[in-house]
């Protein structure tokens, strides 16, 4: 397949140039976009049918721990007992009955059948597209449910729930990778957490109809649950066709112009010169590759082959075992055994709360997707671990409570409480993200075949906590498993993240870092106290490059002057962290004189010198002509060019022989093209380049050397400030080495100019920029 210019040309109308792909960018932050439009409803009607995929899982969660509660299921079966128990002991066993290892078998069948299908599911959505995925496993399920629902063995049963989980898999692929690529990127969060919330909607219609059947006295009380589950099978196996294919799938079999019309009818009100498709199809083609793995059905080498990819494939590892063995395959399976060792028999009052539990998750799933653009991914997720693990530890003590002693009410009751409790706290973080984090941490050329490994890992989680969950309800030993899950999750999650700045800047998630130490303990151990003895003055150093900086330099053993201008908590925790005894925090406007004679006059007082100094403070505003002030022109030029250069002169008179002087500048100088709006920020860091070389040959005979970095794109506060999702991952996609900058990258920088090795280092403008400006 080839992807002529001209090809591409025709289909997305894109702009070649990156400054005009900014400036489209900005186009699409600007234009005004409504949920409610024609366009976006019909967006709604389509990925509602791929919602009914995500409902097809729910569905037998809720089925089979109904029809473990059904005395007609159990008896036909005859589900063996431990200790050689039968059912004329029934009362007295019907909590081993619906926990024993048997049961558990039955339950695990489904993901034994999920895990077999996962070297399948890849290759299918990636040769044939996201809507064949789902197409074959909706059949598929219609299949099991013939095999199942007629069962008159247990072997027949087993079977069908086998290719039930087969058929699943397929889904379960297909159709999150088919809703993240399909959403609008305006709410793409809530409408991809919108999936996985749809696994409710199958339980609740399988606890009640469940519940309804239980009235029924013959063996079509247990066979009509099941027999129901082609109802959402059979609507996506006839509607899926009506559905237009996934806009990044159809790039990446280069048909562009079919992506194209795709987008425009969905996203662009019709256009496709719209700015919001123009840029969409720009970011999928230089995503996509013709050559990518995808393209092989038996290569995975691209999901561990780099760095990124290993850390990637960590977290979607990570957030597909910890979503099972977090306690929510226990309240849905096993809520009928949890609810009996809580002192509840009565069979239809089991299955009545059966039913009520997922309506109630139902709400918190809904509002925990629409917290997924909010409040962010990762805080959702963290808060709700913390408070699941604290549910679930009061459910093993009040239920262990109630079977030991069944006059103790008050411990029944408390139970089923923090069961319904658990079941909210659960669905409002781990349900909407568990999907979503996994789609949108794979790029497009690894998204099927890594949401199929996420499924495997997923599904061998379920297998084997369901089959061994059964007895460990039984011997009441969940507070064990409970506290083992607990203490995973505290280990996986409570590690050090060295680039929280830039993942706490991105709306999608984040991967998980392989760092064991942190990053004070790496600088120390790879850069001996280079700087001893040093005072180093750092304007605007509460934040960003400048705090970085001011780490850097106290972990290479020097003392640090932290100016801040109003974030004075900021810059109280780096000198607490540094230790009041090599640090001080003032305040000072670094644009006006007064204050920055009080600064240098402030670090005088406490060190006695100063030997470095870092004019770090700045601002980066957005003016095209037309609509620059003189307020604007004064106040980039006040702090950017008149602070640094009066902060020098003040600080000059008690700088040592081997003082330094190291100036902030820019990477977009040396750009060929400077971004519409940048004129004044550009303007004021081209005066710092000069002055750093005039400045260098003037203090030359003081034995100061001046120099300045000039950092490319680097996340901090002030770079992701103004900039939308689409504009931040057209820049990373920019950089050869995929990614922005880190403040600690420029700080590295920095603390070398600062150090002894760079006296010979003068009048020079050092491009901090990984390759992406040069």
């Amino acid at each position: 397949m080839s992807s002529s210019p001209e090809k591409t040309a025709a289909a997305a109308d894109h702009v070649n140039t990156d400054v005009a792909a900014v400036q489209l960018a900005h186009d699409v932050d600007d234009t005004k976009y409504s949920p409610w439009s024609l366009p976006m409803v019909r967006l709604y009607l389509v990925l509602s049918l791929s919602y009914l995929c995500g409902a097809l899982n729910g569905f037998d969660g809720s089925l089979m721990g109904g029809l473990n509660g059904m005395t007609s299921y159990q008896r036909y079966f005859n589900i063996p007992l431990d200790r050689g128990l039968t059912f004329a002991d029934e009362q007295q066993c019907l909590i081993r009955t619906t926990a024993g290892s048997s049961t558990g078998l039955v339950f695990a069948m489904y993901n034994i059948g999920s895990v077999a299908a996962v070297f399948f599911t890849g290759p299918v959505n990636d040769y044939f597209g996201r809507r064949w995925g789902m197409f074959v496993g909706a059949l598929i399920v219609i299949v099991g449910t013939c095999v199942q629902a007629p069962s008159t063995t247990t072997r027949q049963f087993l079977a069908g729930r086998f290719v039930l989980g087969f058929g699943v898999s397929f889904c379960c692929v297909s159709a999150p990778c088919y809703v993240s690529e399909m959403a609008h990127p305006k709410w793409r969060g809530t409408l991809t957490g919108l999936y996985n919330c749809t696994w409710y909607i199958g339980s609740i219609i399988a606890s009640w109809v469940v519940y309804g059947c239980a009235y029924i006295d013959s063996l079509d009380a247990w066979r009509i649950p099941i027999w129901c589950q082609m109802v959402t099978s059979g609507i996506v196996c006839l509607g899926v066709f009506w559905l237009p294919e996934s806009p990044r799938w159809l790039m990446a079999q280069d048909r562009h112009e079919d992506a194209a019309k795709v987008l425009a009818t969905y996203h662009g009100e019709g256009r496709v010169s719209h700015p919001m498709v123009q840029l969409q199809m720009q970011e999928m083609m230089k995503q996509i590759s013709t050559e990518a793995s995808d393209k092989k059905w038996y290569d995975y080498h691209e999901l561990w082959d780099t760095h990124s990819a290993r850390r990637r494939l960590i977290c979607v590892i990570g957030m597909a075992v910890f979503g099972q063995i977090s306690g929510n395959s226990l309240s849905s399976y096993y809520m009928v055994a949890m609810l009996q060792s809580a002192g509840i028999t009565d069979e239809h009052k089991v299955l009545a709360l059966n039913g009520i539990n997922p309506a109630l998750s139902f709400l918190g799933a809904i509002l925990g997707a629409r917290m997924t653009d909010l409040i962010g991914r990762r805080p959702l997720l963290l808060y709700t671990i913390v408070f699941a693990s604290v549910c679930f530890a009061i459910i093993t003590g009040t239920s262990k409570m109630a079977t030991d002693d069944p006059t103790q009410v008050a411990a029944a009751n408390t139970t089923i409480a923090f069961i319904f409790i658990f079941g909210i706290v659960f669905s409002f973080g781990w349900t909407p993200l568990q999907s979503m984090y996994i789609a949108e941490t794979l790029p497009t050329a690894t998204r099927a075949k890594g949401t199929a490994v996420g499924n495997f890992a997923s599904s061998v989680a379920s297998t084997i906590l369901q089959y061994a969950s059964g007895p460990g309800i039984r011997e009441d030993r969940l507070l064990l498993l409970s506290y083992r899950t607990l203490e995973e999750l505290e280990e996986v999650f409570s590690a050090p993240n060295p680039v929280k700045k830039s993942l706490e800047k991105r709306s999608a998630l984040t991967v998980l870092n392989t760092v064991g130490v942190t990053q004070e303990e790496k600088v120390a151990h790879d850069c001996p106290m280079s700087l001893s003895g040093k005072v180093v003055l750092i304007t605007g150093a509460s934040k960003g490059i400048g705090r970085a900086t001011a780490e850097r330099v106290a972990a290479d053993g020097a003392s640090v002057v932290i100016n801040y201008l109003s974030d004075s908590k900021s810059a109280d925790e780096v000198v607490s962290q540094i230790g009041h005894d090599r640090a001080l925090a003032v305040q000072a406007d670094a644009s006006k004189i007064p204050d920055l004679e009080k600064l240098v006059n402030a670090a005088v007082d406490k060190f006695g010198r100063i030997d470095v100094v870092m004019p770090n403070a700045g601002i980066m505003g957005m003016h095209d002509l037309a609509h620059t002030t003189e307020a604007a022109f004064d106040q980039h030029f006040n702090l950017n060019v008149k602070g640094p250069l009066f902060l020098v002169q003040k600080a000059v008179p008690h700088m040592p022989p081997g003082g330094r002087v190291i100036f902030v500048s820019t990477g977009l100088n040396t750009a060929t093209g400077v971004t519409p709006g940048y004129m004044l920020y550009v303007a004021t860091k081209g005066a710092v380049d000069q002055m750093v070389r005039a400045l260098s040959k003037e203090l030359a005979p003081k034995g100061i050397t001046v120099n300045a970095v000039a950092p490319g794109p680097t996340g901090t506060e002030l770079f992701y400030h103004g900039k939308n999702e689409q504009v931040l991952e057209m820049l990373k996609k920019q950089s050869p080495f995929g990614r922005f900058g880190e403040p600690e990258d420029i700080a590295g920088v920095v603390a070398f100019l600062a150090g002894e090795d760079s006296k010979w280092v003068s009048g020079q403008v050092l491009r901090v920029n990984g390759a992406n400006m040069v």
